[in-house]
C-alpha cells in the first residue's frame, strides 16, 4: 500500500504492526517487511510500504521438534506456539475448537509451522487461520464464518442478502489430479509375538524364522528349556550363549546342532511396514477406472493414523475441484469464511470456502472491488501432501481446507489508520 505523510510525522520502519480499517472495521492487519520513502508533486513523503499478515512471523521462529501421542489439537497448538516463542504475540488457546477429535500421533519434525499448522487441520478434519486480532482459529469446516451476503445470478438476487457478481463468474472444475485409490506407506512398527515351532534332527544348526527383520526375541526354548541367546556374527564365539540371532536375517544357530526330535520354540516379533489401502467406490463408479496414489510417511505408527491419512486424501481428491473466480461490488467477503454462490447456469450451487480476497477501494468513489477466488483445493496443502516434503501424521475426512486470510490490498486508500 501507499500512504501519503502529509504532515511528515510517520516514523515507519521493517516490522512494525499495521492494521487497516475501513470506518471502524479492522479489515486487514499485518507487519511491514519493506518501506520505501519517497515525495510527491507536491513535495509530501511518500511511503510505499509492502505488508504480510500476521501469519508471515509463523515461519520464522525457533525449529520445533516434537512427538505428540493422544493430544487434542488444543493442546498441540498451544505447545507449538509456545515452543516457538509465540505465545506473547499470538493467542494460541481461546479460538481453538474444544470439540476436535483427540489425535494418536503427530510429529513436528522441524517443518514450518504453517505446515504443521496444515497437517493437524487435516488430521482434525478442522480448519485454521490467524484472525485480525491475532488470534489463532482453528475449527470445524462447518463452523466457518459465513460471508455477509451471498453471489446469486442477476433473477435469483434479491439485494439484500444476496447480490449477483459485477462480472461473469469463471468457473475452473479441475480434475487433473484426482486420487481415488490411496496405498498409505506408514512407519515399521513391531508385530504381535510370532510362535515359530522347529524339530532338530541333529544335524541341522541354523534355523530361518518366517519373517525378517527381527525386532526382538521374547523366548528361545529347546525341549522346554530356556536358551540364552546373543547377536550372530558378534558373540560368534557363543562366549556364554546357548545360540545366537541374526536380526537381520532372521536366523537362529546353535554352534552344536539341537537333538534329533528336540521341540525348539522360538517366540519374536518382527518389523513390520504399515500399508493401508483405502479407496473411494463413488468415484471409481463415476469414472470407471482407478487413479492410483501413494503416500510414504514413516511418522504414521498406527494403523488408525494410517486409514485417517487414506480417508482424508479421499475426501480432497476422489472428485474433481470445483472453484470460480468472480467479483463483487460490495466490502464484506474474506478469505477463510464461506460464500454461497448460485449460479446454475455455470454449475456453481452451494457453499464454496472463499481461498483469496483482493480488494480495491478507489479514492473517488470510495467504491470496493472485490475479486474472489473460492472452492478449488489448497495449492500449499497439495505440495504437502503431494510428497514435497514429510507429512508427518494427517488427516480425518471432510478437511476440505485449510486456508487462511490473506488479503492484498491495492489503490489508493484514504481510509487508512497505521
Amino acid at each position: 500500500l501507499e500512504i501519503e505523510d502529509v504532515n511528515d510525522d510517520l516514523s515507519l520502519s521493517e516490522w512494525q504492526q499495521v492494521v487497516v480499517k475501513i470506518g471502524p472495521t479492522l479489515v486487514w492487519g499485518g507487519y511491514i517487511i519493506r518501506s520505501q520513502p519517497g515525495l510527491t508533486e507536491g513535495g509530501n513523503r511518500r511511503w510505499s510500504l509492502q505488508c504480510e499478515s500476521w501469519d508471515t512471523l509463523l515461519n520464522r521462529t525457533p525449529i520445533v521438534r516434537c512427538t505428540y501421542a493422544n493430544k487434542t489439537p488444543a493442546e498441540i497448538i498451544a505447545d507449538l506456539f509456545a515452543r516457538a516463542e509465540l505465545t506473547n504475540e499470538f493467542d494460541a488457546e481461546g479460538l481453538v475448537a474444544a470439540n476436535l477429535p483427540v489425535i494418536g500421533s503427530f510429529v513436528a519434525a522441524g517443518e514450518k509451522l504453517t505446515d504443521l499448522l496444515d497437517r493437524l487441520a487435516l488430521l482434525a478434519g478442522a480448519s485454521w487461520w490467524i484472525s485480525l486480532d491475532r488470534e489463532v482459529v482453528f475449527t470445524l469446516p462447518a463452523s466457518l464464518p459465513t460471508a455477509p451476503f451471498a453471489v446469486k445470478a442477476l433473477g435469483l438476487a434479491d439485494f439484500s442478502t444476496s447480490f449477483p457478481p459485477s462480472g461473469s463468474p469463471t468457473p475452473d472444475i479441475d480434475a487433473a489430479d484426482i486420487r481415488n485409490r490411496v496405498t498409505v506407506y506408514g512407519g515399521v512398527v513391531p508385530s504381535a509375538i510370532e510362535v515359530a515351532l522347529f524339530y532338530g534332527d541333529g544335524a541341522t544348526k541354523r534355523f530361518t524364522l518366517d519373517h525378517a527383520p527381527v525386532h526382538e526375541i521374547v523366548k528361545i526354548t529347546v525341549d522346554g528349556v530356556l536358551q540364552w541367546h546373543g547377536y550372530d556374527y558378534y558373540d560368534s564365539q557363543f562366549n556364554n550363549y546357548d545360540c545366537l540371532v541374526d536380526y537381520t536375517l532372521g536366523t537362529v544357530r546353535w554352534l552344536d546342532a539341537p537333538a534329533n526330535g528336540a521341540e525348539i520354540e522360538i517366540q519374536y516379533r518382527y518389523k513390520q511396514q504399515l500399508v493401508t489401502v483405502r479407496q473411494s467406490d463413488a468415484s471409481y463408479e463415476r469414472y470407471m477406472r482407478w487413479f492410483d496414489f501413494e503416500l510414504r510417511d514413516g511418522s504414521l505408527t498406527t494403523e488408525p493414523a494410517c486409514i485417517a491419512a487414506a480417508d482424508a486424501l479421499l475426501a480432497e481428491y476422489a472428485f474433481p475441484a470445483v472453484g470460480a473466480s468472480l467479483e463483487v461490488e460490495w466490502f464484506g467477503p474474506r478469505a477463510g469464511q464461506r460464500i454461497q454462490v448460485e449460479m446454475p447456469s455455470l454449475g456453481l450451487s452451494g457453499f464454496y470456502v472463499i481461498r483469496q480476497a483482493t480488494v480495491e477501494l478507489a479514492r473517488s468513489t470510495r467504491k470496493a472491488l472485490v475479486a474472489l477466488k473460492v472452492g478449488g483445493r489448497s495449492a500449499r496443502l497439495s505440495r504437502v501432501i503431494g510428497g514435497e516434503r514429510g507429512t508427518g501424521s494427517l488427516l480425518g475426512p471432510g478437511a476440505y481446507l485449510p486456508t487462511q486470510p490473506n488479503q492484498s490490498l491495492s489503490g489508493e486508500i484514504d481510509l487508512l489508520r497505521v
